[in-house]
């Protein structure tokens, strides 16, 4: 089986958990929309056995204070302190900074996935409303918004 039917059917495992359709599209991208405007979207190529996850958090193009900005998200990102393991990066087609996080599809099974995804979409919802609140403080996020995210995938 290909990475792309596996990713798919696991999709379709956690889409029926949440009561929507999730699958593949044929150019293998899934858009899933979460509370508060997060976007994530998981891609898997053709080849290869890669499963990206990656959500728009800022449109640069609307933002002034670049500079603290990207200091900010360094600091927060350097050995995925804050961030759980995933990066930050440009989007330079769209001008959006972008949370993402790439793994093998081999290395994990259904339950795996639907861990790293749920994990992943926590870390979106974070940072997207730290940056949308400018928090630019360097400090650890607060252990009582993660434990209030009620996250159902």
């Amino acid at each position: 089986m290909q990475t792309r039917e596996i990713v798919n059917s696991w999709l379709q495992d956690i889409g029926k958990k949440l009561n929507t359709h999730l699958f593949l599209e044929d150019s293998g991208l899934c858009v899933l929309n979460w509370k508060d405007d997060v976007e994530i979207i998981i891609e898997v190529p053709e080849e290869g056995n890669r499963i990206y996850l990656y959500s728009p958090l800022l449109d640069l193009s609307l933002y002034n204070e670049k500079e603290k900005l990207f200091e900010m998200v360094l600091r927060s990102g350097f050995l995925g302190k804050e961030t759980g393991c995933a990066s930050f990066g440009i989007d330079e087609d769209n001008n959006y900074l972008m949370l993402w996080y790439s793994f093998l599809a081999p290395t994990v099974d259904v339950i795996g996935f639907e861990n790293v995804l749920g994990n992943f979409i926590l870390m979106a919802y974070i940072w997207k409303k730290r940056l949308l609140e400018k928090d630019f403080s360097f400090e650890n996020s607060k252990a009582e918004e993660l434990a209030n995210f009620n996250l159902k995938v």
